[in-house]
Formats: C-alpha cells, structure tokens, sequence
C-alpha cells in the first residue's frame, strides 16, 4: 500500500523538528534567561538594537515552538510561519550583529552575524518548503 504525501515522514517546513527546537530553546535562552547589558555611554542606536534583540529573540522562540508544535500535528500553515519567523531571525540577527560590531563589541556582534547566516539558510529552506507545498 502507498502513503499520500500528506503522510510523508518529513515535516511540513521541511526540517526536523529537533533543529526547530533546539533554535527555540536558544532563542529562548536569549530571549529570557540572558541578561544583555548596555551603558549609558552606548550610543542610543546600540542601545535600542539590544532591546530589539531581546525582544525579537522572545518572539521567535515562542514562534519556533508554535512551529514545531503544528509540524507535529501537520498543519500546512505551519510553512509560511516557519518562513515569516525565519526571516525575523535572520533579519534581526543580521541587522543588530553588525550594529554591535560596528559599535565596538567584536565578538558578540560576529556571532550574531553568524547565528543570523544561520537563520538565512533557513530562510531558504522554509521558502523551498513552502513552494512544494504551492
């Protein structure tokens, strides 16, 4: 007997759900657990890319877990979320890296640079995902 693709093994974003989580739980940790500083002497765009981070790392990891949550359910809409969160990781992770490399703090802006190309491959392949299911 055949299975339709509705019950095909792999997850409707296309990933394994242990990279989804394992992001989320990062995200997460960021989001809540890390307490990132500033000084008053930052500049106030330093300042603000760091409260946006914060921010942004909070919603994408609860989004991450909503993903994760309707990939195992397979729920369709699960893709264009997956994309849409994908991109505010890449985006922000992007963006407030280089801002904090360009504000003078070296190594955490070149890892967020890195966690943001991370992001973008996955960017890419939410969109792949999402195509199949067009």
């Amino acid at each position: 007997m055949s299975e339709g693709p509705s019950s095909s093994r792999t997850p409707p974003t296309g990933e394994p759900a242990i990279y989804t989580l394992i992001s989320a739980a990062l995200f997460l940790y960021f989001g809540f657990f890390v307490q990132l500083l500033t000084y008053e002497s930052d500049p106030l765009v330093q300042r603000a890319s760091v409260a946006a981070f914060v921010w942004m790392a909070r919603i994408v990891g609860v989004g991450l877990l909503l993903i994760a949550g309707l990939d195992y359910l397979r729920v369709p809409f699960s893709a264009p979320l997956n994309l849409a969160v994908s991109a505010l990781a890449a985006a922000g992770c992007i963006v407030c890296g280089a801002i904090w490399l360009v504000n003078g703090y070296a190594p955490n802006g070149v890892l967020l640079l890195l966690f943001g190309l991370f992001n973008a491959a996955s960017v890419r392949g939410a969109w792949r995902a999402l195509r199949r299911q067009a």
